[in-house]
């Protein structure tokens, strides 16, 4: 008997996940360059994770009719998310296709329940920016973005150094380029790093002829899967940056590695975990070519410390 109420349910479960991917309409409450957290939509229910072929995580709440799209789109506004807004799927599909073929964001599993004041250990629950997260730009809390993260992960410390690595003293200054780094988890450029890519800048306006490698890589916390996609988020994010300030697109080639390529150790041989080593991985190197395509000697080697080379 249990075993077929069982089975009822996991069918009807399966059969509702089908229904709603197949739903004609959806309402998109926000698109952000990061995962959220539960909670992060407030009392918004229903509302699902999606990846799309740039690495962008839109989230749906999927609707059946045009009319209960535009009724929740209100509700969602009301809610703050003003951004919000419908998709047309089916539409959206007939107008994709017409120049090249449609690819719809994927599902990635992930469910945004509502906000639940028991379940957060932050000092307010008053407002969205006290959720722990905040989308392509620093927590409050020094907290990583749950996403990828598992119970093991130390999430009351702070992973991210500032400067790990001799940066330019200015965007004027005339020595070799650097890397740049990134925070725990996050694609968003930070301070140290906007030295760096204010000085390629003036060298990329100098050399129009120039193009310029992005080599992006991540740590080794988390799944290759989502690291891969991280790495892609870290190179987009630097070429909108370049691209914002005057770098012409067809100038910038970008090449996500993951977690392959690391530098350093994520991990000492003793089995302890290495801060230093694991801020050193999470980076975007440079290769600047001229009109030939030539790698210049513009790009400074990273001098790895000692006591976390590989």
């Amino acid at each position: 008997m249990y075993r077929f109420i069982y089975t009822f349910y996991f069918f009807l479960i399966v059969a509702t996940i089908n229904a709603q991917s197949k739903m004609p309409f959806a309402v998109e409450v926000a698109a952000f360059a990061e995962p959220v957290p539960n909670g992060y939509f407030g009392e918004i229910e229903e509302v699902y994770e999606t990846l799309d072929v740039n690495y962008i995580y839109r989230y749906y709440i999927y609707v059946p009719t045009l009319e209960t799209a535009e009724t929740k789109k209100k509700e969602v506004k009301a809610a703050g998310f003003i951004n919000a807004r419908i998709i047309d799927f089916v539409q959206l599909k007939k107008d994709c296709d017409a120049l090249c073929q449609y690819n719809p964001p994927q599902k990635t599993g992930k469910k945004i329940r509502p906000f639940n004041p028991l379940e957060s250990n932050t000092p307010s629950h008053n407002n969205k920016s006290n959720l722990g997260f905040a989308p392509n730009r620093k927590s409050p809390y020094n907290t990583p973005a749950s996403y990828n993260a598992t119970n093991d992960i130390e999430r009351a410390t702070n992973q991210n150094i500032l400067f790990p690595y001799p940066s330019s003293s200015s965007s004027n200054s005339p020595e070799k380029f650097h890397c740049i780094f990134f925070d725990f988890d996050k694609s968003y450029i930070r301070e140290d790093a906007k030295i760096e890519l204010n000085r390629l800048i003036k060298l990329m306006e100098k050399n129009p002829t120039y193009q310029v490698e992005i080599l992006a890589h991540t740590d080794a916390r988390g799944t290759k899967t989502y690291n891969n996609a991280l790495s892609m988020r870290r190179a987009v994010s630097t070429q909108e940056y370049l691209a914002k300030r005057g770098v012409k697109r067809t100038k910038i080639i970008k090449k996500p590695f993951g977690e392959s390529s690391p530098i350093a150790l994520n991990q000492l041989p003793n089995g302890e975990d290495t801060t230093l080593g694991r801020q050193l991985n999470r980076r975007v190197e440079f290769k600047i070519l001229d009109q030939s395509g030539k790698i210049l000697n513009v790009v400074d080697q990273i001098r790895v410390p000692e006591k976390v080379q590989k």
